[in-house]
Order: structure tokens, then C-alpha cells, then sequence
């Protein structure tokens, strides 16, 4: 229904909170101190044409024209009466100089401080205007930010386009980008710690597939996606198609990213990719094929030591992670493995990855499962060539 006035009862029970009549005459008002208070909307700073916002008894006053402007309200000013309104399409507001109290879609609201009139400039209560529109008013010792309601639909299309922006800030490889996006002292920032670390090895593209904004609550959104990852240069990986979930939190108005969890992963081999035949020295094609004959003998053997030989040594602890991991599963089950085809499909800059074929069976159950997968492997000072990363591949791949 739009707006066609106030009811006379709420002007009255306005005037009688007040303790004086709604067209009071303009009231003293306390020097404005000199700290300066700035005003934000949606990020936004306000401009007040004339006067300036200040302090009263822990109240921000500040110019009504310049905030209902910014708003969006159409204004309405009496100087005779010195009552004032503000309307839009869901917000009616009445207020006036020297009463205590407001009228905001006839529902009569007690003011802390009243209106008042200083130098031909009317001044109002801050927070009662922000909130009256539907917005979350926050103060931090020197600004005040009004974050204006929005829709869901108008949350939404905010949400999603801050998770598209962050990444795309990853194919920018511009480290300070990527933190403007996330919150302060976050699980995110953590992770984000050592990026430039991460650019500096690999060069990969991020492509958003689809997106879905699954919550939005106060100030708390969540979102899946399911996203590319694709290698331009550097070290190599393989490709991936991934699914996450963003967990964002608003921030001054503005949304940002507080925490990423991955919930599934595959890798992405092409028939082309896997096919590939590089240029490889000999000497190096032969010691990557043993290296690769060789881990799945010591896995048949359950020679835990050595596959510790055939792994890359990245540190004490990764070598004591691994070979409680081979214990556990050498206890656990009793699994042989034929390998069946291998083939090297990259060779670069001292890497190599090994696309292979194999059969596991279980020889408990007599059951036999084909699989594919792939060893990426890089090559030590000694001239050796160890393993840094092991991937399969889709079932159906």
C-alpha cells in the first residue's frame, strides 16, 4: 500500500512523548567538538553540504538533507513548523525540530536527542534514521557505517560475485588482491600466508563451473562451487575439477571470505594428455621406469623401507607420516598390485609425470579392480629419481 499520510493519533502521541508540540522552536545545541565524525553508507562516504555530523550526550547528530539524499528518501521540510519527512516506497518517516520523538511507518519512536535547528541547518538523530530504512547502523569511535538492507535476491547476486572476484583474483597472481577479500586474522588469511611461495612455483587458471548461494543469514553467507583448475607454467600438476565451499562473513558492508574447505576433488587427464611422448634422455627414461617398477614391488613385498627410498624426502616428517601410513595399511589388508602400463606423458625442467594402469586385488576376497592413475616425480641432485605425488584418476576415466 503506498503511503498517503500520518495518522493524526501517532502525531499526537509524538507531541505528547515529546513534552512539547510538534512545530517547537529550534533548540540550543552544544558546540560541535572538534573531532571529526565520518558518515559511510554501503561504503560510501556522505557528503553533507552544510554543517558537519558531531556528538551530543553520545548521540551522532548530522544534517538531515544530505543523509535522507543519500538514502534515497524524497524529503519533505517545513520551516515554519520545523517538521520534516522522509519517504520512499517502504519508508515513511516523520520527525520535528525540538520533539523527542518519530514517527516511522506510524509507529511512534522515542529519540534520545531531538532535532534541532543550528545556523539554518537541521541536525537528527543518526542511528534512528539508518535503522528506519531497514539498514544496520555501527559506530567505531570516529565513523559511522549505515549497511542499507537489501533483498535476498540483491544478498545473493553480492555473495556470489564476491566468490567469483576472489577468484578471479588468483589468475591476477596479485597477492595483495587476494587479502583485500578476506577477514582479518580468518582461517582464509592463514592459508593465504604463504601464496607468494605458491605463485612462485606454479601458474594455473581458475574457472568457476557453476555456483550456488546455499545460506544467507545476518551477517554469515555459505556457498558451493564447482570450479576448474587448469596448469598455464611452472611446476607441474595436474589438472582438477573441484568442489568448495566459501563460508563469508560481511565486514563494514562488505562481504569477504573467512574460510574455504574443499569437499571433493578429481584429477583431470585427457586421452591427448595421457598419450603425450616427450623428449626424454635415456638416461632419465630409464631411471623413472624403474623408480615406478620399483614402488609397486615394494608394495607387493610391503617393504616399507623401501618405499621410503622411492619417495622424495620433503621432511623428517612427512618420512615418519608415511611410514605409519604403509604399517597401518599393511596391517589393515592384504592387497597385490599389477601394473599393467605405464607410460611418461610430461618431462620438464627435472619433473616427470607417469600415467599408469593397474589391477588391485584383494586377495582375501579374490576380487580384482582395474584403476588408473598417474606419479608425478621430480629428480634429486644425486642424478635419482623419486616420488612427490601420487594421483588417480576417475573411475570411469
Amino acid at each position: 500500500m503506498k503511503f498517503k499520510g500520518y495518522p493524526a493519533a501517532a502525531l499526537l502521541t509524538c507531541a505528547l512523548l515529546a513534552g512539547a508540540p510538534a512545530a517547537a522552536s529550534a533548540a540550543p545545541a552544544a558546540a560541535a567538538p572538534s573531532k571529526t565524525i565520518s558518515v559511510y553508507i554501503d561504503g560510501k562516504p556522505v557528503i553533507f553540504a552544510s554543517g558537519r555530523p558531531y556528538m551530543q550526550d553520545g548521540t551522532v547528530m548530522v544534517p538531515f538533507r544530505g543523509l535522507f539524499e543519500q538514502l534515497g528518501l524524497k524529503i519533505g521540510w517545513n520551516p515554519a513548523s520545523g517538521k520534516l519527512t522522509g519517504t520512499s516506497g517502504e519508508v515513511q518517516l516523520a520527525l520535528a525540530v525540538g520533539s523527542n520523538c518519530a514517527v516511522v511507518n506510524g509507529t511512534v519512536h522515542r529519540l534520545a536527542q531531538a532535532p534541532v535547528n543550528r545556523g539554518g541547518t537541521v541536525y537528527i538523530p543518526l542511528r534512528l534514521v539508518g535503522e528506519a530504512t531497514g539498514g544496520t547502523v555501527t559506530w567505531n569511535g570516529s565513523a559511522v557505517r549505515i549497511t542499507e538492507a537489501r533483498s535476498d535476491r540483491e544478498e545473493s547476486a553480492l555473495v556470489a560475485a564476491q566468490v567469483r572476484m576472489f577468484v578471479g583474483a588468483y589468475n591476477t597472481r596479485i597477492p595483495k588482491l587476494l587479502r583485500m577479500k578476506v577477514v582479518e586474522g580468518s582461517p582464509m588469511e592463514a592459508e593465504l600466508e604463504t601464496v607468494e611461495e605458491f605463485f612462485a612455483a606454479y601458474n594455473l587458471n581458475y574457472t568457476v563451473n557453476s555456483l550456488e548461494v546455499l545460506r544467507i543469514q545476518n551477517d554469515e553467507a555459505t556457498v558451493q562451487t564447482v570450479e576448474t583448475t587448469t596448469r598455464v607454467s611452472g611446476s607441474y600438476q595436474p589438472d582438477y575439477r573441484d568442489t568448495y565451499v566459501y563460508e563469508l562473513k560481511k565486514v563494514d558492508g562488505y562481504w569477504k571470505i573467512y574460510k574455504l574447505t574443499l569437499q571433493n576433488s578429481e584429477v583431470l587427464l585427457t586421452q591427448e594428455q595421457a598419450s603425450a611422448s616427450p623428449e626424454i634422455p635415456a638416461s632419465d627414461r630409464s631411471l623413472i621406469d624403474a623408480t615406478v617398477q620399483s614402488y609397486y614391488q615394494y608394495l607387493n613385498n610391503e617393504d616399507t623401507n623401501g618405499l621410503l627410498k622411492v619417495f622424495t624426502a620433503k621432511s623428517d616428517t612427512f618420512r615418519e607420516s608415511l611410514k605409519r601410513s604403509f604399517t597401518e595399511a599393511f596391517g589393515t589388508s592384504n592387497l597385490a598390485f599389477d601394473l599393467t602400463a605405464s607410460h611418461i606423458y610430461y618431462y620438464s625442467l627435472g619433473t616427470a609425470a607417469v600415467y599408469v594402469e593397474l589391477g588391485f586385488t584383494d586377495k582375501d576376497a579374490g576380487t580384482t579392480v582395474q584403476r588408473h592413475g598417474m606419479l608425478v616425480l621430480s629428480r634429486q641432485a644425486d642424478g635419482t629419481w623419486t616420488i612427490d605425488d601420487i594421483y588417480w584418476l576417475p573411475s570411469d576415466h
